[in-house]
């Protein structure tokens, strides 16, 4: 059955009524469940029964003084007092005890639903990831929170939670009370939240904060005040003493709020305050021209969180992760016309000189060391993969390198490593040659007499906090276009 109360309002009073009615059967009691927690019409339904049988119990009590004791399966009650007459038995009811009898039936037949509901507690978030909850009304095992539950989180504790279109994160220390889907209190902590669907309200002791279609963070402390960080969108916050004082921030920005003072201070978002929720697959792409950086940020082919980057070395943290890429050696040059940057890995839109070697004091930098003298090159390291692991449940992830192999006759061909640390000790832990790999098993380009080459996707398995991927100097016949990391659930 469609629970739509809208679409469906008198399925849903007939669904409500055998409830009540007591005629209910398992399948009625999860639909009708489940209508509560998805439509806000069959909930405010709801509230309205709670008012109602608050009513009915005020006035029965004051009444008769009876008590009716409910407790989950079994409700008992006192019957009507005897009658004091001999010909009493005859008589009618008074209105009075009419009243108080079909009141009771209702009350009674309503606390049996309450019951159920009580026990079986709607949820308005659905859980994701949970690690390290403390204390609250939310249990660790459940695959749900419910409306009133407060979750408390010791340093280093995560819950992820979502609803139809809206993602959270809440990072320990921490402590959040659920008060609907579209509301929450933060009292202390960080939560990640991105908001595609209905709008959500963030109560913060400073105010409060309302999204506008947003990627943001807000994180609580009792010393340094609120902090609001947005990702994308904009979001407003308002004071908590006065309404009528707000202030608007858009992609990029981030307000403090120091006590109840309103004297926001604008300044600059930083991810390193939250725990995201993380996309499954991750891309960092060489490819300079600015069209192509564009394209390569959608789903063709990939459906991957591209990251562009130009520059001999850098470093970037990958999308809405806590995947950082830090690289050393120069990037790969796109010429001619391709659809999309993908197409240009993969079907022959790149220049064949691709990867600069490395400057070896901005290697040094970045706490590179690379191994030999004549083997500089170039270096890409992927860090914080093990928390990005963690964050998804995810087993291990898959490392995709495509590469650009010139295929000629004269001189080696440079082969690309793997290790697990800058410090790119010992022997790597995989290695890619395309000199010793059956050409059959590349895609061939062909560019012209004398600019033949062969494009190859390889992937590997791992489930390690780092890589290091070292591209050799003097690589003028194996480039590195992109890599990409995708989730092994």
């Amino acid at each position: 059955m469609n629970t739509n109360f809208h679409n469906n309002a008198e399925d849903f009073r007939a669904l409500v009524e055998r409830v009540l009615n007591g005629e209910a059967t398992s399948g009625d009691l999860k639909r009708f469940n489940e209508a509560l927690a998805s439509d806000k019409a069959a909930r405010r339904c709801y509230m309205e029964m709670q008012m109602f049988d608050a009513a009915l119990r005020d006035e029965v009590n004051a009444a008769s003084g009876e008590r009716l004791e409910a407790s989950g399966e079994a409700i008992v009650f006192e019957q009507e007092p005897p009658a004091t007459s001999a010909d009493s038995s005859n008589e009618k009811p008074s209105s009075r005890w009419a009243f108080k009898y079909y009141a009771l039936a209702a009350m009674l037949a309503l606390a049996a639903v309450m019951a159920v509901l009580f026990t079986t507690k709607a949820g308005v978030f659905e859980v994701v990831f949970v690690d390290g909850v403390e204390r609250g009304d939310f249990s660790p095992s459940s695959k749900w929170i419910s409306a009133g539950d407060q979750i408390v989180l010791p340093e280093g504790g995560v819950v992820e939670f979502k609803s139809e279109d809206n993602r959270f994160a809440l990072k320990g220390p921490a402590e959040l009370l659920v008060g609907a889907r579209d509301r929450l209190s933060l009292t202390k902590g960080s939560i990640w939240a991105e908001l595609e669907g209905d709008p959500v309200r963030i109560s913060v002791p400073n105010g409060e904060i309302v999204d506008i279609g947003t990627i943001l963070g807000v994180f609580v402390d009792e010393k340094t005040g609120t902090r609001l960080d947005v990702f994308d969108g904009k979001a407003r916050m308002t004071s908590a003493q006065d309404v009528a004082r707000s202030k608007v921030i858009s992609a990029g920005q981030s307000l403090m709020v120091e006590g109840l003072d309103w004297r926001p201070l604008v300044g600059v978002a930083d991810m390193g305050f939250y725990v995201t929720t993380a996309p499954k697959r991750l891309g960092l792409n060489f490819i300079e021209r600015e069209e192509e950086a564009v394209i390569i940020n959608s789903t063709r082919p990939y459906s991957a969180k591209w990251q562009n980057v130009t520059g001999s070395h850098g470093s970037h943290q990958l999308a809405n992760s806590p995947v950082r890429a830090t690289w050393a050696g120069g990037h790969t040059f796109g010429r001619g016309k391709s659809d999309t940057p993908e197409d240009a890995i993969l079907n022959g839109g790149l220049t064949t000189k691709a990867w600069r070697p490395v400057e070896v004091k901005a290697a040094q930098s970045y706490g590179f060391r690379i191994p030999g003298t004549s083997e500089q090159g170039a270096v890409v390291q992927l860090s914080n993969l093990g928390a990005w692991l963690k964050s998804s449940q995810a087993d291990k992830y898959r490392l995709t390198l495509f590469c650009n192999v010139v295929r000629r006759t004269d001189g080696p061909y440079s082969p690309i490593r793997i290790y697990e640390d800058a410090t790119m000790s010992g022997s790597p832990i995989h290695q890619w040659n395309p000199e010793s790999e059956n050409i059959d098993t590349f895609i061939r380009k062909d560019r012209g007499p004398g600019r033949e080459y062969y494009i190859k996707e390889i992937e590997y398995d791992f489930s390690g906090d780092s890589l290091v991927i070292h591209v050799p100097s003097g690589a003028e016949r194996t480039h590195l276009s992109a890599i990409m990391l995708t989730l092994v659930e």
